[in-house]
């Protein structure tokens, strides 16, 4: 294995799991890269987690890997004979190291979104450019297919979570039923991150400072998931033909006005925030006017013909309950810095039925397993709850609650590890495929099947491009592809 990126998410999912893959015999992480900026902090982790893989350190790029740099990872995959490589780097780089991966031939997994751009937030030709990236690599990889097989993931590991997957499947059995689709989603998710405004321009990770935000970090799991849902609801005989998409984002200018300079002093105290926030309100304002989205509000309307079929409606938040009570940001902006999720999904199926997904932390201690685990609140809380025209479908129950944690010990697996292992599941089903235990079409999360929620993404970010511009913010996307 090669991986690339040795960022937060990385040490806590990929390389754990590698490293037990290595103890068994089953993989070898032969390599790491990551950015030359952090080679200092990454020797000493290399040593005391991975001694024996080879580390590199690059100079930053994002949309095209220089020749100099293909060159020099071109032979580090023969001399080391790498058959994977798994991209954990930020989605801007996603496509330049996709396309020398697949020029290779290698098997490839890939974190979520497929890709984001640049100042995507107010630009329209590169909300486009999101969309052109996924036809770019769709293209390579069905190129690649002809002559050998290989996998590629998307690690959108909501697609590997019981909870998620035991939702899918009420919807799946009363489409198959009755015949009854989706009619409608509602989707909430928000994780908390309070960044202040000093942090807003000078912190790149999970920020705004390079034009995109929310849409293009954990929002992500919201735009897949909804077309998940739908999926399993439409079958082949029910399918919209387009969908309209209307989006609403809070950037920088409107965080600012929610908390404004004198309400940051009076939390934090006059000397302390003064201290730490080196900008003036006029600088913030003009300095973050294309910064990315904070929090983001969607519509997406689905037709069949000239029908409304099905209507979605998406709040993706950074902006909302957390822990923060202090004012210099933690190193690990990932999961400690007062980050705590909240997370709630409606899907309605006509008269029959409704699925309810809730699933909210009261505590920033991810890692903490509590009594309530499993309770509102907890750390590992989520309930999944359904509602069913119980007499039309002949069934006992119009109603019932199932705990993830049933669901997981009745899969024979352990609960108080479970919201980690998730993270590193599309890495274990890499394995399976190269080992030859799993077919191709049995694969959770191949690239090709993020070609609706790639394209929704783009136009998402080009429906608030063209507000932004003084046009109808409507975007219609054909789905007849």
């Amino acid at each position: 294995f090669l991986l690339v990126g040795i960022g937060p998410f990385a040490k806590r999912s990929y390389l754990p799991r590698l490293k037990s893959l290595e103890a068994s015999g089953r993989a070898v992480l032969a390599a790491a890269i990551d950015l030359e900026e952090n080679q200092g902090d990454l020797e000493k982790y290399r040593e005391s987690t991975c001694p024996t893989t080879e580390f590199l350190y690059l100079a930053p790029f994002t949309t095209q890997m220089p020749h100099t740099v293909a060159s020099k990872l071109t032979s580090l995959v023969h001399r080391l004979r790498i058959s994977c490589v798994i991209i954990s780097t930020e989605p801007l780089a996603h496509v330049a190291y996709a396309k020398w991966a697949l020029e290779l031939g290698l098997h490839i997994v890939m974190d979520k979104p497929v890709s984001t751009r640049e100042w995507v937030v107010s630009n329209v030709d590169q909300a486009k450019g999101i969309a052109d990236d996924f036809r770019t690599l769709i293209t390579a990889y069905n190129k690649l297919q002809k002559q050998k097989e290989t996998l590629f993931l998307v690690n959108s590991h909501r697609r590997y979570h019981a909870g998620f997957q035991e939702a899918t499947q009420r919807i799946r059995d009363v489409r198959e039923r009755t015949g009854c689709p989706v009619s409608s989603i509602y989707t909430a998710h928000c994780d908390g991150q309070w960044r202040l405004p000093t942090e807003i321009i000078d912190l790149s990770y999970h920020g705004y400072n390079k034009g995109y935000g929310k849409v293009s970090h954990s929002g992500y799991h919201g735009i897949d998931m909804a077309y998940q849902f739908l999926k399993a609801g439409i079958g082949k005989t029910k399918q919209p033909d387009r969908v309209e998409i209307v989006s609403n984002f809070v950037q920088p200018h409107g965080s600012f006005f929610q908390l404004n300079e004198e309400d940051h002093r009076k939390l934090f105290g006059e000397k302390v925030y003064s201290e730490a926030c080196r900008y003036t309100p006029e600088e913030l304002h003009e300095m973050t006017r294309d910064f990315g989205e904070v929090d983001a509000s969607i519509q997406l309307t689905f037709y069949h013909k000239d029908a409304v079929v099905s209507l979605v409606h998406l709040d993706l938040m950074h902006t909302g309950f957390g822990c923060r009570s202090w004012i210099q940001p933690s190193s690990d902006l990932y999961k400690g810095n007062g980050r705590a999720r909240q997370e709630m999904h409606e899907i309605k199926s006509g008269p029959i039925q409704a699925v309810i997904i809730d699933s909210r932390q009261a505590s920033d201690k991810h890692d903490v397993v509590r009594p309530n685990h499993s309770e509102f609140g907890g750390n590992g809380h989520f309930d999944l709850k359904v509602f069913r025209n119980a007499e039309l479908l002949g069934e006992k129950n119009a109603m019932s609650t199932t705990k993830l944690q049933d669901i997981v010990e009745a899969q024979g697996q352990s609960f108080s590890g479970y919201s980690r292992t998730i993270k590193y599941a599309a890495l274990d089903e890499a394995m399976e495929f190269m080992e030859g235990n799993i077919a191709k079409k049995d694969l959770r999360s191949c690239l090709s099947d993020h070609e609706i929620p790639a394209h929704l993404m783009s136009c998402i970010y080009l429906s608030h491009g063209r507000r932004k511009h003084g046009l109808d913010p409507t975007v219609s996307l054909d789905l007849s592809f």
